[in-house]
């Protein structure tokens, strides 16, 4: 079989402990019918090899100096999709995760009825022990629109379509939800979406991970995690062309909720902290950035 899939990672120095387990797991897959690209983020091939400890074949993409973590990924998938209609598909995976041995084998069965399509995750810790929580299940009835409020679309348990990828804008190099952000411009140009409630990878949840899901949270967390939502909604609402007065509204909506959760934590640290609290002791199944402005706690800010 040719390899018609792309695998792709970003390496980064933060994530150098990790590689080596996660190199394993990509030699472990069952379905190895794909080419690796390795967007290289101030780590490169030697770095690499020998935090792994042994070299392989990749193609490696080097964003130009100073690129923002956003465009090193989207250089990336530049480089793919520039590849002559080689591949249908690419396969997205964070290097400080661990992929279970179906994955891509999955992932392309996924493929052949959506465009857009993503795996539940096994959450572990720092130190790849398991935390007994998982991210997922998601209801297919559920799926795009809860996208206007949270997502389950990441770059570490999401496999694209290329077709699609061609359809949508670039994601702008300043925005820090670049996942969030593709799945969003999937939405608006009608792509086709599923959802596998199987554990396909296991996410490391650590310290100085951008989106948590687990608790503890902390107030500056989620008033970090609010600004960075609300630069998400400002993109999306003014980067994606062609959205349907539906879409936009769900958007718009969505946007409205949480800049009156913004201003309410703001103005008011105790309506922050009483909110954590709460927060915190809720069951510990959350998707990325459904910390924020939480519909199961709204009584404690819209009051």
């Amino acid at each position: 079989m040719s390899n018609d899939l792309a695998l792709y990672t970003t390496m980064y120095p933060a994530a150098e402990r990790f590689l080596s387990s996660w190199y394993q797991s990509v030699v472990a897959q069952t379905d190895r019918d794909f080419d690796l690209y390795i967007g290289a983020d101030q780590l490169g091939p030697r770095e690499v090899f020998s935090a792994v400890g042994n070299e392989f074949q990749a193609v490696w993409v080097t964003a130009p100096s100073g690129s923002t973590p956003t465009a090193v990924r989207q250089a990336g998938i530049d480089q793919i999709l520039a590849s002559a209609n080689k591949y249908h598909g690419i396969v997205f995976v964070d290097c400080d995760d661990v992929m279970h041995p179906t994955r891509v084998e999955s992932a392309r069965i996924q493929l052949q009825n959506s465009d857009v399509a993503a795996c539940a995750l096994e959450i572990v810790k720092e130190d790849g022990q398991s935390t007994g929580s998982f991210f997922g299940p998601v209801s297919p009835a559920a799926i795009p629109q809860m996208l206007a409020r949270v997502n389950v679309f990441g770059m570490s348990n999401t496999v694209y379509r290329t077709d699609i990828l061609r359809a949508i804008p670039p994601s702008p190099p300043q925005g820090r939800l670049m996942d969030w952000f593709i799945a969003t411009a999937g939405w608006v140009r009608g792509a086709r979406f599923s959802f596998d409630n199987r554990p396909r990878m296991k996410y490391r949840q650590y310290g100085s991970n951008t989106a948590r899901v687990l608790p503890p949270f902390t107030s500056e967390y989620i008033r970090e995690a609010t600004d960075l939502v609300l630069g998400h909604y400002e993109l999306v609402l003014s980067q994606i062309p062609g959205m349907t007065d539906g879409i936009r509204g769900e958007l718009e909506s969505a946007r409205a909720n949480v800049r009156l959760f913004s201003s309410r934590i703001a103005e008011s640290p105790h309506v922050c902290e009483r909110y954590v609290l709460s927060l915190n002791q809720l069951p510990a199944s959350h998707f990325w950035w459904d910390c924020v402005a939480h519909p199961a706690l709204e009584n404690q800010w819209k009051s």
